[in-house]
């Protein structure tokens, strides 16, 4: 299986063949990430709480997936991304700097997202989105919170292919 992640900087090509990635794509240069969809013509990811925010993305040509800021999820924003096509982004990051109880609870958050998504048939996956060199995942780690989060035998749909 080949993997590909995301991060928040560009990343080395030998770091990412170590880490067990084909690629990780860099926020800013392979892919941009905006809290609007814009109109330029290159690969977007937006980020937001607003349900008409995530709506309008997913109706643009050029946004490739959509992330629910602070893991703020709606069901009917997950139907209308399983209608698109679009992929919804679960960043793992977030997991890595917080209390216990905190890490918790985003957790049960996520998860929540994850089993909407396959219950509307919208294509999820789990990326790092590392700001920090230290907050990369290799693929075995995130592989295993790929498990972790959503225990079925298909775990390949949250991580393993080409993301973008």
């Amino acid at each position: 299986m080949v993997y590909f992640d995301l991060a928040s900087f560009e990343v080395d090509g030998k770091l990412s063949r170590r880490l067990g990635y084909k690629k990780i794509y860099a926020a800013g240069k392979d892919v941009w990430i905006f809290e609007r969809p814009d109109n330029r013509h290159v690969p977007q990811i937006v980020i937001s709480k607003d349900p008409g925010v995530l709506f309008s993305a997913l109706r643009s040509r050029d946004v490739k997936g959509i992330i629910f800021r602070d893991n703020e999820f709606a069901k009917r924003v997950a139907k209308k991304a399983a209608e698109s096509g679009k992929t919804i982004f679960v960043p793992l990051a977030q997991l890595l700097e917080v209390s216990e109880r905190e890490r918790s609870s985003r957790a049960g958050r996520m998860r929540k997202i994850i089993m909407y998504a396959h219950k509307f048939k919208a294509p999820v996956r789990l990326v790092s989105l590392a700001e920090q060199p230290y907050q990369l995942l290799s693929a075995a780690q995130m592989a295993g919170l790929a498990d972790f989060m959503f225990r079925k035998s298909d775990k390949q749909d949250l991580f393993g292919g080409d993301i973008l």
